[in-house]
């Protein structure tokens, strides 16, 4: 192939590239388009049914699955997360924290049937903004949020350790004073050891054997063992992943 055959074919290649460039955004914006349209169709169904949506398991559960797969809140009316309240809500609460509440809720039901019922308020934070890609709704917002659960008695307790780490406790839970001072010393480092336990409280084998195995059982805590570090008892509470 001469110089003269390879440069058209090169002008000719780069054309085709601008080309196949060019559709691929006239088909970006079509779907954008046609999910705004969407978006707004859904507005308008939620607003003219709202009633017999609401009353309506079969109905609700649909608009849900829409919703999910729309990328949507799955809260009827709402079409967009937000990331901070307005100046407004701020002051007086409102819309964003009692949606925000919800969205919470569901993460705390969902999460705290794998960690015996608690959950480090760092460790929803991460979950919250983990599952919204994109978005970084602060720490006192949630914060906020979290208290309006429980002022809703919609969870059982907002438990503030010695270390400053604050729990939500999603279920009403009968510690022992031991097990206390065992979720106080692992919540720095989020799990435990025996060694580390006994150096912390001086109790014997027997005693730490004993509280560990209880909370085991309870699902406050998860045992590890592995060659190279042991034993170790974490709580899937606490972790930040």
């Amino acid at each position: 192939m001469g110089l003269g055959n390879i440069e058209r074919k090169i002008r000719s290649d780069s054309a085709y590239q601008r080309k196949e460039a060019e559709l691929l955004i006239e088909k970006l914006d079509m779907m954008i388009e046609n999910l705004d349209k969407m978006k707004d169709d859904l507005k308008k169904i939620e607003k003219e049914n709202k009633k017999e949506i609401t009353e309506n398991k079969e109905y609700y559960n649909k608009i849900v699955d829409l919703r999910k797969s729309m990328g949507l809140p799955e809260e009827l009316g709402v079409f967009e997360w937000r990331e901070k309240p307005s100046f407004k809500e701020k002051i007086f609460g409102g819309n964003f924290y009692n949606d925000l509440s919800n969205e919470l809720l569901e993460l705390i039901m969902k999460y705290s049937l794998k960690t015996g019922g608690i959950l480090a308020l760092s460790e929803l934070v991460l979950i919250l903004n983990r599952e919204r890609p994109g978005k970084n709704v602060l720490y006192n917002d949630i914060l906020k949020s979290v208290k309006i659960l429980l002022k809703e008695k919609l969870i059982d307790n907002l438990i503030e350790l010695d270390s400053g780490v604050l729990i939500v406790q999603m279920k009403q839970l009968d510690w022992s004073k031991e097990q206390k001072i065992v979720l106080e010393y692992g919540s720095e480092l989020g799990y435990m050891t025996i060694e580390k336990l006994m150096v912390a409280t001086s109790w014997n084998l027997e005693k730490i054997s004993v509280v560990l195995e209880e909370m085991e059982k309870s699902g406050l805590v998860l045992k590890e063992t592995s060659a190279m570090e042991g034993i170790k008892y974490w709580f899937p509470g606490l972790q930040q992943n």
